[in-house]
């Protein structure tokens, strides 16, 4: 016979499966006996936190993380600290005003909520380059070698450019200016120089843009046809992901993505790179693109934007890979914020 938490598992895994499916509902109610049977289990409550933001219902989320932070307040002793789940769902639980690309939460909410269909570009779009563009800002991990040589293989044909600190204040003092240049120089943190980065490069040269924790097992080229952008909608609260970038030159989503983190920048002295520099803002852009200037109901995404899930981007690379140096003191997740159920990126 199974056990009763053997079928408590089970359920957690039909609640995971149904928020894939974008179908919060099934997973919600998949949770409940769970959450009768085991109230005290914490990867519950997360799980509901995420399903009740794919429902549109923050209030829910919340009450659903004020029950993990107090199982957690009673493990510890201490209370935890605030971290990307809080953030996101308490910005959508106090969003003001109808416009999804106004915040974060908000955008998230919006663009997470169902699989957004393509719509090939037409008349045909100039086709995104055939380039490809990482960063690397520190120490070099062992693993560097192997996922460049494999992003190469993979695309014969594509130029390859490995940028570091020096060599990307080059390039935006040539393409942006000595003011972003500058603005660059100044971010304390390799995770706020990479994500202002590669947007300024998105934004003049296009491409593809790759973290090289992501490492492809087949060509990524079928997601270029007939698209202008291609980004990948992440699975835990509906952001978008920017591990991940492809476009051709002068696309309005990395302009107004742009503004935003550099707005963002300019609001506090100590920036949290997620927040302030990479998806969160992003996913504001990204909702611009797919609501109508006076509605905020759904529409189609604009042609030639391909959101891709991260199922369909999964099938093709692997993502976040545990490379050693996530675990040193200069990885973005050891100066703040910590998602312990590795839903962002």
């Amino acid at each position: 016979a199974v056990t009763a938490p053997a079928r408590a598992d089970l359920a957690l895994l039909r609640a995971e499966l149904a928020l894939w499916q974008r179908d919060p509902a099934a997973g919600l109610a998949a949770l409940a006996p769970v959450a009768d049977a085991f109230p005290a289990r914490m990867p519950l409550w997360l799980l509901a936190a995420r399903l009740h933001f794919a429902a549109r219902d923050p209030q829910a989320a919340q009450m659903a993380l004020d029950r993990f932070a107090m199982l957690k307040r009673a493990q510890t002793g201490t209370d935890a600290p605030p971290d990307l789940r809080d953030l996101i769902v308490a910005d959508a639980l106090n969003a003001n005003g109808p416009d999804p690309a106004a915040s974060p939460g908000p955008a998230a909410a919006h663009v997470g909520a169902r699989d957004w269909p393509f719509v090939p570009a037409i008349p045909p779009a100039t086709p995104i380059p055939q380039r490809i563009a990482h960063y690397w800002d520190g120490p070099e991990s062992p693993a560097l070698p192997r996922a460049l040589a494999r992003w190469s293989a993979l695309h014969p044909g594509f130029a390859q450019t490995l940028y570091d600190a020096t060599s990307a204040r080059d390039w935006l003092r040539a393409h942006h200016g000595a003011a972003m240049a500058d603005r660059f120089a100044a971010l304390p943190a390799p995770a706020l120089r990479a994500d202002l980065f590669r947007l300024c490069l998105m934004l003049s040269e296009g491409g593809i843009f790759a973290d090289l924790d992501e490492y492809p097992r087949v060509p990524v080229t079928p997601w270029l046809d007939g698209a202008r952008v291609v980004l990948c909608i992440e699975r835990g609260f509906g952001t978008v992901a920017n591990n991940f970038l492809a476009a051709r030159p002068a696309e309005p989503v990395f302009s107004r993505a742009l503004d935003h983190v550099c707005a963002a920048l300019d609001r506090t002295p100590a920036p949290y790179a997620w927040w302030d520099s990479g998806p969160a803002q992003l996913t504001r852009a990204v909702a611009a693109e797919v609501v109508t200037p006076d509605s905020a109901s759904h529409t189609a995404p604009r042609p030639g934007l391909r959101l891709l899930s991260q199922a369909d981007y999964c099938r093709r690379v692997s993502t976040n890979l545990p490379w050693p140096h996530k675990r040193g003191p200069d990885h973005w997740r050891a100066t703040g914020a910590v998602d312990s159920d590795g839903t962002f990126s």
